[in-house]
């Protein structure tokens, strides 16, 4: 359902109120719109590197069987790529019948 567009005394369209009663402010096809989205994106972007870098204090323990599980979720997922590149290599090279 489209909404008619209103026109103030030069003739410019504006905004019309949506079906709520409430004024649109950010339209996802306004430059002001994109260029926040794109403002907070760079921010965001800037950021997570800082925050992942800052060194925090870790109270954490770390028992003798948490090497062995990061030893074998490596060996698995080294294992689980191997299979599925096989896979892909054999559905791309395999004899036409």
């Amino acid at each position: 359902m489209q909404i008619p567009s209103q026109t103030d005394q030069q003739g410019v369209p504006t905004r019309s109120p949506s079906l709520a009663g409430q004024e649109n402010t950010y339209m996802p096809s306004d430059p002001i719109y994109k260029s926040l989205v794109r403002l907070v994106m760079m921010a965001f972007l800037v950021m997570l590197p800082l925050l992942l870098l800052t060194p925090s204090p870790a109270f954490g323990y770390a028992d003798p069987g948490s090497g062995a599980f990061l030893y074998q979720a490596v060996y698995a997922a080294f294992l689980g790529g191997a299979f599925y590149l096989r896979k892909l290599l054999n559905r791309i090279w395999r004899k036409r019948k």
